[in-house]
């Protein structure tokens, strides 16, 4: 494209292609991406940003270096750099300057390779979340924008103004039937495995230990309500007996009246003749004191008939 490759080459066509974009409908846009081919613009609109970006010492050291071209590439891996690793990578280039006495295109971009953070592919527990980590999270799921901003935000109002953990985001991602550990390596897929069989078996323990609570009391009731029944039937039983042995009590006083009254009165029917009384009262054998009284009677008697015949 270029008949030579210089930086600013491609900072200006990468300017050019920014314009664009922001200039064209989306479908003109992409007719250009088509034209010029997408990775190429890309990649210069990247460095065109990075460029801007810089300060004005870094464009001339940069412009100084002895490139006999710039690998397009190289540049682009440059610009992907964090600012503040800038100053490593320049000391890289000129010690390797100093060594061979020439810089080779491709010694900017694998110098500069060195620098590069690694893209994150999987998140880890208890980190603090990122806007690199929830574009991770949309490219995982293969969210739209909207999702991935409705994501962001009600993980954000989960936290309640804590920093924002990757396991505050699980929960949002349950409800929406999504499995959480598809974010994770293997260790911390498997501490977040080890972790969720934990809370499963508390749950059930939880509910076993509530359930066994809930039937002790329902038997401790049953009980309660037996022994209540028993002691009321005890109390009538008591109440009963006592009762029975009153009335025992009442006729065993009745039949004993019955049988005084009874004796009283036989006692009087059975008492002996005054006379009789006295003399058997003073003669030591009462038969013959009887057989005696009786001679005295049959004399009295005979007596009488005499006097009458007379």
């Amino acid at each position: 494209m270029f008949p030579t490759y210089t930086i600013e080459n491609y900072v200006e066509f990468g300017q050019d292609c920014q314009q664009k974009k922001e200039t064209l409908s989306k479908q003109e846009f992409k007719v250009f991406q088509e034209r010029w081919g997408r990775t190429l613009v890309n990649h210069c609109i990247k460095i065109s940003l990075w460029w801007e970006s810089l300060a004005g010492e870094w464009e001339d050291k940069l412009k100084q270096l002895p490139f006999a071209t710039i690998d397009r590439s190289g540049l682009h891996k440059l610009a992907q750099m964090p600012l503040e690793a800038l100053n490593d990578w320049y000391q890289e280039i000129t010690t390797s300057l100093q060594e061979h006495g020439v810089l080779r295109p491709q010694e900017m971009g694998r110098i500069a390779s060195g620098f590069i953070p690694k893209s994150k592919r999987t998140l880890k527990l208890g980190e603090t979340l990122t806007d690199e980590d929830f574009a991770l999270v949309g490219k995982k799921y293969k969210l739209t924008a909207t999702q991935l901003e409705a994501l962001t935000q009600q993980t954000l109002e989960l936290a309640d103004g804590e920093p924002v953990v990757t396991e505050n985001m699980f929960p949002i991602l349950e409800a929406q039937e999504l499995d959480p550990s598809v974010l994770l390596g293997k260790s911390d897929r498997t501490t977040w495995w080890l972790r969720q069989k934990d809370a499963e078996i508390a749950v059930e323990r939880s509910l076993r230990l509530e359930t066994e609570r809930k039937l002790s009391e329902e038997l401790d009731q049953r009980l309660a309500q037996q022994a209540q029944v028993y002691e009321e039937k005890l109390n009538e039983q008591a109440q009963q007996h006592q009762a029975m042995m009153e009335q025992q009590a009442q006729r065993i006083a009745k039949l004993e009246q019955l049988m005084n009254d009874g004796l009283s009165r036989q006692k009087a029917k059975t008492k002996p003749n005054s006379f009789f009384s006295e003399v058997n009262s003073l003669t030591p054998n009462g038969s013959q004191a009887s057989k005696k009284a009786k001679g005295f009677g049959n004399l009295a008697m005979a007596k009488s008939g005499t006097s009458h015949q007379g």
